[in-house]
């Protein structure tokens, strides 16, 4: 199977998701055990934790997207498939 994204970009896909789950599973742990003191900062450390790995994996997938695009609007890459 031949894959179109490099490994990163797949990585970065899932590094997306799992922040978004982690941060939604911190909110809930805050409010459900927001008077226990240790699930409190456990769930506010958690959903911090899950900013730079969002940030991290937008900036994975942005760079291939962006230079997959590059490569569908340039000049020399329509030359090459109607050549072949």
């Amino acid at each position: 199977m031949k894959w179109k994204f490099s490994a990163k970009f797949y990585v970065g896909v899932i590094m997306f998701v799992l922040s978004f789950v982690l941060a939604k599973i911190a909110q809930i742990i805050f409010v459900i055990y927001f008077f226990n003191l240790f699930w409190r900062w456990f769930s506010i450390v958690l959903y911090l934790v899950t900013w730079p790995v969002l940030l991290l994996s937008v900036w994975w997938i942005g760079k291939e997207s962006a230079q997959n695009i590059r490569k569908y609007f340039s000049y020399k890459y329509y030359r090459e498939k109607t050549r072949n």
